[in-house]
């Protein structure tokens, strides 16, 4: 129907499902380890410093002097915990970032050899990189790829053997070769 409106897209489903639970799952955990680290040593730096001010306190200081104390215990945790942190989220991060930034590496290499002819290499990946299941798919769909150019190479020999043979008359054998090399194509 030409006058009909266009159906309504659904929205991207991408924002609320995980497309790959294993990597993004795992990513989620390494945020939320670093998260819980940095708090338990924040609590730790802030727990002791009430502490020292606690054991230090005297009669003669009000109550603004106190606060001040405190004050300045809990930016002194905070910026203690912020050089704890930062070294931590920063180690952890390069660390972990190796197991993606590496086979993102190796897909980029790997593709850009296949533009430039190499159709005999393999995509390898570190054994303990993720998205190894990427690599074997692509390694496979090559494998098919190959295959199927393979095919139509022999394929082509056949009719140009043909095409260039003083044998293409019309004869029987020669129409039963082109039948042959019809059906082949057409089934390729």
């Amino acid at each position: 129907m030409s006058g009909s409106s266009p159906e309504p897209q659904r929205p991207s489903r991408r924002r609320r499902k995980f497309v790959r639970p294993d990597v993004q799952l795992k990513v989620v955990f390494v945020t939320l380890f670093v998260s819980c680290v940095t708090l338990v040593v924040q609590m730790r730096l802030g727990l002791t410093s009430l502490r020292e001010i606690s054991s230090s306190l005297t009669p003669d200081l009000t109550m603004y002097q106190v606060l001040d104390l405190v004050e300045a215990s809990i930016v002194r945790s905070v910026y203690l915990a912020v050089v704890v942190a930062l070294p931590l989220a920063l180690g952890v991060g390069v660390f972990y970032s190796f197991k993606f930034a590496g086979p993102l590496y190796k897909f980029h290499k790997y593709f850009t050899e296949l533009r430039h002819g190499r159709w005999d290499e393999r995509c390898r990946l570190r054994r303990n990189d993720d998205l190894q299941d990427i690599a074997e798919a692509v390694d496979a769909a090559l494998d098919e790829t190959r295959d199927r150019v393979c095919e139509d190479q022999s394929i082509l020999q056949d009719v140009k053997h043909l095409l260039t043979s003083a044998v293409f008359t019309t004869d029987e054998s020669s129409r039963h070769l082109v039948g042959r090399l019809l059906r082949r194509i057409a089934a390729s």
